[in-house]
C-alpha cells in the first residue's frame, strides 16, 4: 500500500499522489523520529477532531506535536462523530511553543 510521506496517511494501491498534501506517495514510510526538547501538555480538547485540526496546522509548520487520549479502541465504532465525545484528548507541544499553540488553538476553535 503507497503512504504520504507527509501526513503518513495510507492510501489503496493506484492512488499515487495525496489529495491533502499534493505530494508523490512512498511504498513504505520511514522511520518517525522522535521530537526532541522537552514535550508538555497543551490544551485539552473535548474531542480528537479537535486536537488533529490543530495539529495539522502544527505539522505544516513544523512543529513537533502528538496527542494523547483513551479514544483509541472507539474510532472505528459506528456512530461516532468524532466532535462531541466522552473521550477528551490533549495535545503535546515544545514547552517554548506553549503560548503560540494555545493562541492558534483559541483562534481556530474557541467559536465553535
Amino acid at each position: 500500500m503507497p503512504f504520504c510521506p507527509k501526513c503518513r496517511y495510507e492510501y489503496v494501491e493506484g492512488v499515487e499522489v495525496c489529495p491533502d498534501c499534493g505530494v508523490k506517495l512512498v511504498d513504505e514510510l520511514p522511520e518517525e523520529e522522535p521530537p526532541r526538547g522537552k514535550l508538555v501538555p497543551i490544551r485539552r480538547f473535548k474531542s480528537r477532531l479537535y486536537a488533529e485540526m490543530v495539529k495539522d496546522v502544527l505539522d505544516r509548520e513544523g512543529i513537533p506535536c502528538f496527542i494523547s487520549g483513551d479514544d483509541v479502541g472507539i474510532l472505528g465504532m459506528s456512530g461516532f462523530t468524532g466532535t462531541d465525545s466522552v473521550w477528551p484528548a490533549t495535545l503535546w507541544g515544545p514547552e517554548d511553543k506553549k503560548d503560540y499553540i494555545e493562541n492558534l488553538s483559541t483562534q481556530m476553535l474557541d467559536h465553535i
